[in-house]
């Protein structure tokens, strides 16, 4: 393991990661211990109990068994994500989170169109390799993928253990965070079914 990576898990233990999953059929976000609704997901991202006092073992163990991790306002897709995401990645896995993100967008009569379900929306796996996938939603470019700026996350030591900074681009509304982020807990919940 290279010393950038130690140096990495280090600073995600400072930012006290909790796991994070979407459950479609009950409608809710899993953070850490935390239910979460789709109408408590603020402007700016989720509010929640921090994992106290992370160590980088605890880390590791979430890196072992986790797909995702919430840290303060972000997401990180960790190495079982991008496993399934590049192992699994389908035409029917794109529709079915298209689906998810739809579904929490219906209520905005300017989101959503009767039959014509996906107008706006957008899932593509990135790149095969990587396992790395990008998310749209209706709005101007309001998306979320992995962060090629962030200095830390999605840098090289990053890379070479599939640890993705997921952040979002244009995001004007707490719907839209909603949909998007549904739609990346979606795909952490069904990687950790296969697991």
């Amino acid at each position: 393991m290279s010393e950038r990576l130690d140096y990495e898990k280090k600073m995600l233990a400072v930012s006290r990661p909790v796991a994070f999953s979407y459950n479609k059929d009950a409608r809710h976000f899993l953070v850490g211990d935390t239910t979460v609704g789709v109408e408590a997901i603020p402007r700016w991202g989720l509010r929640h109990q921090l994992a106290e006092g992370t160590t980088v073992e605890q880390v590791n163990e979430l890196i072992a068994k986790e797909p995702m991790v919430h840290t303060f306002n972000k997401l990180i897709g960790l190495p079982r994500l991008a496993e399934f995401v590049r192992d699994n990645w389908s035409d029917e896995l794109e529709l079915e989170t298209l689906d998810v993100m739809a579904d929490v967008m219906p209520t905005l009569p300017e989101f959503h169109q009767p039959g014509r379900d996906h107008l706006g929306f957008g899932a593509t796996r990135i790149d095969y390799e990587m396992g790395r996938v990008v998310l749209k939603v209706p709005g101007i470019c309001a998306c979320i993928g992995p962060d090629a700026t962030d200095p830390s996350w999605g840098s090289q030591g990053w890379e070479e253990a599939s640890i993705f900074s997921y952040d979002g681009h244009n995001i004007d509304r707490p719907i839209q965070r909603a949909a998007l982020y549904a739609g990346l807990g979606h795909l952490a919940f069904r990687a950790k079914q296969a697991l």
